[in-house]
């Protein structure tokens, strides 16, 4: 024989794995979701799992598509942190940035800035997985628009409302 009877029970090890892959974007990406609401309500709750699953679903394609050639460091999870600082942080200024442009509100109203943000130059699997992750960073924070991203140049072009960098960017650059 040639353990053709081996074959279900992998089969059924690579669905465990996929289905525990994407339970953990999931968990993740809901995660994010809802630190960004106000109020955790059962509906909010249940659009998050609504909206993420799909996106849970692309992430784990994403990273097959990619071979799984991604390599995070530990150290970036310092960035959530900072990221849900800046959540409240940054929708603070956003709302001050759009009131301020109100015909009724006399004050000048100071202009967004675009800037590009260098990442280090890195092992390409390190350098792949920490222009992913950036991204997801900068995009979660409603302060910041990233624009753009172009992992040759290793670069993230993003439109911000204040006028400096932050320590989110200082943190994805190190």
């Amino acid at each position: 024989m040639s353990g053709g009877g081996d074959q279900p029970k992998d089969s059924a090890l690579s669905s465990l794995g996929a289905l525990s892959e994407i339970v953990a974007w999931w968990v993740l990406t809901a995660s994010v979701w809802l630190a960004t609401v106000s109020s955790i309500t059962s509906a909010e709750l249940a659009v998050a799992l609504a909206c993420t699953l799909p996106c849970a679903v692309a992430a784990r394609a994403a990273r097959r598509a990619n071979r799984g050639s991604w390599r995070f460091q530990l150290g970036w999870l310092r960035w959530v942190p900072m990221v849900l600082r800046e959540v409240p942080l940054q929708a603070c200024q956003a709302w001050a940035y759009a009131l301020r442009a109100l015909p009724t509100v006399r004050v000048r109203r100071r202009r967004g800035v675009i800037s590009a943000v260098a990442l280090p130059a890195e092992p390409a699997a390190t350098a792949a997985a920490r222009h992913a992750a950036a991204v997801l960073a900068f995009a979660t924070t409603p302060g910041t628009v990233v624009l753009d991203s172009d992992p040759d140049d290793a670069t993230v072009l993003m439109h911000r409302v204040r006028p400096h960098p932050g320590r989110l960017a200082t943190m994805v650059q190190r």
